[in-house]
């Protein structure tokens, strides 16, 4: 009976903490071109979780990374890292990130994006890797040129 019992707690205990799992999504394109920047958002959902927590997402060098919203979270990018760091998390079930990036010096080429979040759930750790993310960078377009506006370039 003590098994029993045993295993129907250890059971609900996994139930319980698969129902808080985190999921993470990114629009970080798979596309971006030399010398734009780009809006991006990362939204986690996170029921239940309201601890210290922990996202890093490592960025190939040559890209300038700038807060928009962190949602309480302590912001930071150094060595090509993006880190947010909460020491609580909002009761919300969602946080968004927004931040900005420019291709400042990144050559042409595929790249890859990689990161974890680490948080505290009921007194234990939780670790997720985030999916990886591969982009390609591509040299700046350059619009045609308007037949019609030429006359509007003399004056």
């Amino acid at each position: 009976m003590k098994i029993i019992i045993s295993l129907l707690f250890v059971g609900l205990s996994l139930s319980l903490f698969s129902q808080n799992e985190l999921k993470v999504n990114s629009n970080f394109p798979s596309k971006i071109e030399q010398g734009k920047t780009y809006d991006i958002k990362i939204v986690i959902e996170k029921p239940e979780i309201r601890s210290y927590a922990v996202y890093k997402q490592k960025f190939p060098e040559g890209l300038k990374i700038t807060s928009v919203n962190s949602d309480e979270a302590d912001f930071s990018f150094e060595n090509n890292i993006l880190t947010c760091q909460w020491y609580r998390l909002s009761k919300k079930d969602k946080i968004t990130i927004d931040y900005t990036v420019k291709v400042e010096s990144l050559k042409t080429g595929k790249y890859f994006l990689t990161g974890n979040m680490v948080y505290v759930y009921n007194n234990n750790q939780g670790y997720i890797d985030l999916p990886v993310k591969s982009f390609e960078v591509v040299e700046m377009s350059i619009p045609p040129f308007d037949e019609n506006k030429k006359n509007e370039i003399k004056n």
